[in-house]
């Protein structure tokens, strides 16, 4: 058997597939985990991103009621307290 050096051995680990019980594993480049999103590169992109994006649909839905709201008291239909 060839000796290899730990660099050449992990070198030659990273290049084959990985497999779990002969099933070959797909990649995943970033995975929800206790409601943070982690990515391969342990980076806070992947969680900021999709927290902006559900904070502007959340945002996007106040403004809206704001002004229906505010049309509802205008025509007295609404008393604000």
């Amino acid at each position: 058997m060839l000796e290899m050096c730990p660099p050449c051995l992990i070198e030659s680990l990273v290049q084959q597939d990985p497999k779990y019980e002969g099933c070959p594993l797909n990649r995943v480049f970033s995975r929800k985990f206790l409601g943070l999103y982690l990515d391969d590169t342990l980076s806070w992109d992947t969680h900021i991103n999709t927290l902006v994006g559900r904070l502007a649909s959340t945002i996007g839905v106040l403004r809206r009621l704001c002004i229906v709201c505010l049309m509802m008291q205008r025509k007295g239909l609404c008393i604000l307290v």
